[in-house]
């Protein structure tokens, strides 16, 4: 069917859709109930031949009932390939890369920015670390978990780093199945919302962290 909620001009996924790609069903809706979702859920297809009879290629982006373009991202997107997480819907995603903004020169203890997985079973973090200066100074890092969105954070039993004291690199895995090994590896599933707390000792102490690296694992 012709989808109803989209009108001449409007950009989707880079493309300007016209009367004509309209007229002739060159964009296309199809409705699912989703559990506990509010509204209807309408899946958005674009016929790159402009003809109305496909093939059709799904377009990252969900329009509701109310019309709202609520995403429109640059890829295509197989069927299914959102999932709801309580309140609203996630793109799926495969293993990704990323950092945790984790960066600078630090002199005390702190927590760092909050994680969201999606939809990982675990991760791969590693901690690359500069310039170290001061009177014995040593930095743990722990991951902790929230399962009340980020209000209350708990320490992830085990997943916490050795005593770092020196520049260079140290990887700390969580991933369910995994062989267990004391302040590198821990068996259990990564939760949604996750950070790393950073604890720092010594006299005058510095640590420099180039960065955070993490790999999220399905």
């Amino acid at each position: 069917m012709l989808n109803r909620f989209l009108a001449a001009g409007a950009i989707v996924a880079g493309l300007l859709l016209s009367s004509a790609a309209l007229a002739t069903g060159a964009v296309q809706s199809f409705h699912t109930d989703a559990p506990a979702h509010p509204n209807s859920h309408t899946f958005l297809y674009y016929d790159m031949s402009g003809t109305g009879v496909g093939p059709w290629i799904p377009m990252q982006g969900l329009a509701d009932g109310a019309g709202a373009l609520t995403g429109v991202l640059a890829n295509p997107l197989a069927a299914g390939d959102e999932e709801w997480n309580g309140a609203s819907w996630d793109q799926a995603r495969g293993n990704w890369n990323g950092t945790t903004g984790d960066t600078g020169a630090k002199t005390s203890s702190f927590a760092g920015a909050t994680q969201t997985n999606y939809d990982a079973r675990g991760v791969s973090i590693v901690f690359n670390v500069g310039a170290v200066t001061g009177t014995s100074p040593t930095l743990a890092a722990q991951v902790q978990i929230s399962l009340d969105g980020g209000t209350t954070w708990v320490n992830l039993p085990g997943a916490v780093t050795a005593t770092i004291n020196a520049s260079g690199q140290t990887l700390l895995q969580i991933y369910p199945g995994v062989t267990v090994a004391a302040n590198a590896a821990v068996s259990a599933p990564l939760p949604r919302t996750w950070r790393i707390n950073y604890t720092i000792g010594g006299t005058t102490p510095s640590f420099t962290l180039t960065n955070v690296q993490i790999a999220y694992t399905k």
